[in-house]
């Protein structure tokens, strides 16, 4: 292999090894929102049980958008599924929504 061979595999190789480090800090962001998702609920229930309803639908709420949203850039295989995920996770947020209005008002 010529000097210019190997001067294009290193390259190739270094944009390689690019893309996979990026896709690991994709990852750990991806991994930190879904931790913060879930615990979010349970700090708030510290302070009250109505501000832990709120933010559980907000979370949900979101959950559900960027769900809804991930369908266009998946296979259609896929994409059912994450559009049946999405009706479920709205569902979820209509009950606690509707939870949190019942505490309200009573």
């Amino acid at each position: 292999m010529t000097e210019s061979g190997f001067r294009s595999q290193r390259e190739r190789d270094e944009r390689e090894m690019a893309a996979i480090q990026r896709a690991r800090i994709v990852n750990l962001k991806a991994m930190g929102f879904t931790l913060a998702i879930v615990i979010a609920p349970f700090l708030a229930l510290l302070y009250s049980m109505n501000l832990a309803l709120a933010v559980l639908a907000l979370a949900l709420g979101y959950t559900t958008w960027l769900t809804w949203h991930a369908t266009g850039m998946v296979a259609v295989a896929h994409a059912s599924r994450l559009k049946a995920a999405a009706v479920l996770n709205g569902l979820m947020t209509l009950v606690t929504v509707a939870i949190l209005a019942l505490r309200l008002t009573s």
